[in-house]
């Protein structure tokens, strides 16, 4: 993370970032550089009361019928057709095929038309990687030189190929029927439906739609590629779990254990605009800048055990503790789209959509490469795979230990 000339109290203990996560007085610094470019005017940069009257609008889109269209019908449907495109090739980069699903994922949820073939999704997905090296910058520990100038022509590009014409045709569905309809919203026409109260103009519904199209695409990928590895590894020394494959629950356990382990952000800032205090009598002046250590909280042996730091799906946590750690934050910033991407508490009533991404690859017999190691990207703290190979192998699930996960290497020395 980018401290030059800043001086950051950090926070490594659960109680202590659970504790600054719901304190009501310290506001959001975590991305401070994205907010000058991509993050500009979002959601998870606003405070205060207009930060509340957005997120209390755009929980529209996590309402109980659009999760159960999106778990049950959108997203099985989208993974099945594009990832059994991939398997008839017989090997298959696991990152670029999860960042194809999840982008046209996220076109939906956003309301962007014209992402209907895989070339189109290919197109948004080169663009909203450069925006998520914008997004990500304080993350980032490469050279940012030249990133300013890529960030601006793939907005505009973004603007113009994808936002505009989208916004446009909401335009007239909206002038033609005020309400929107009750069986599917996106965020482009909830955007529409409230310019004033919101006080949205073009400028600030591209930076918002940019925000959920990271949140949804890239974060959702990286989370499935990592509980892929994960879950692997864990099979390898674990053969006689290969029977609860088809359980959502187990299914559900095995994500949620990842994102505990690997957090998408592993470090959050704070500041605080006042002198305060924590429970834990940790004092901030005003003007302090804090970070919370998402990593270390997230494997606090008070809370997850004397094997905190190690990978187990059959872990027991205190009640009221989530299994998934600090993964989607908490308190006013807590991740909107948390219930969507984890699940509810009982997977009979929807196991979210990372289990069904999951189990769509299981159900085509993806393993992993016996001889191609996947690669790290060595150049962000938010540990992401560059690339994953993969196969498809019906005798994976059968011999598990030939399939354990190659060590990844670092995408520089390669």
């Amino acid at each position: 993370m980018r401290t030059e000339q800043e001086k950051i109290t950090w926070l490594e203990s659960y109680e202590e970032v659970r504790d600054a996560f719901s304190h009501p007085t310290l506001v959001q610094a975590s991305y401070e550089s994205a907010k000058k470019t991509v993050f500009a005017n979002v959601l998870v940069t606003l405070d205060g009361p207009a930060h509340l009257q957005r997120r209390r609008t755009e929980m529209a889109l996590v309402k109980p019928h659009m999760l159960s269209l999106l778990e049950q019908t959108t997203v099985p449907t989208a993974a099945k057709r594009i990832l059994t495109q991939f398997a008839q090739q017989q090997e298959m980069d696991l990152v670029d095929a999860l960042r194809i699903v999840t982008t046209a994922m996220a076109c939906d949820i956003v309301g962007l038309d014209g992402c209907d073939s895989v070339e189109q999704i290919n197109q948004l997905d080169r663009l909203t990687r450069k925006l998520h090296e914008g997004a990500t910058i304080d993350w980032s520990v490469s050279s940012t030189a030249d990133l300013a100038s890529e960030l601006k022509l793939a907005m505009e590009q973004y603007r113009n190929e994808f936002l505009l014409p989208s916004l446009n045709r909401r335009r007239s569905l909206i002038s033609e029927t005020p309400a929107p309809t009750a069986q599917h919203i996106d965020l482009l026409t909830i955007l529409l439906s409230h310019t004033e109260l919101l006080d949205m103009n073009d400028t600030k519904i591209m930076h918002e739609s940019i925000h959920f199209l990271l949140a949804t695409a890239h974060t959702s990928a990286n989370a499935v590629v990592h509980a892929f590895d994960d879950y692997w590894t864990w099979l390898a020394d674990h053969p006689e779990d290969q029977s609860r494959m088809s359980d959502p629950a187990f299914i559900q356990r095995c994500i949620h254990e990842t994102l505990r382990l690997r957090p998408p952000t592993g470090f959050q800032k704070r500041i605080a605009p006042t002198d305060c205090a924590l429970k834990s009598g940790r004092q901030f002046q005003a003007g302090e800048m804090i970070g919370l250590n998402l990593i270390t909280a997230s494997r606090d042996p008070k809370y997850y055990g004397a094997t905190a730091a190690e990978y187990n799906p059959d872990r027991v946590t205190p009640e009221q503790v989530p299994r998934y750690g600090f993964a989607f934050g908490l308190g006013a910033h807590n991740c909107l789209g948390k219930r969507l991407s984890t699940g509810a508490q009982n997977p009979d009533n929807g196991a979210g959509v990372l289990v069904v991404l999951f189990t769509e690859l299981l159900a085509l017999h993806c393993c992993p490469h016996r001889s191609k190691p996947p690669l790290e990207l060595p150049t962000t703290l938010r540990h992401q795979f560059s690339s994953y190979p993969t196969s498809f192998d019906a005798q994976s699930t059968s011999h598990p230990s030939n399939f354990r996960p190659l060590i990844p290497v670092q995408a520089s020395t390669v």
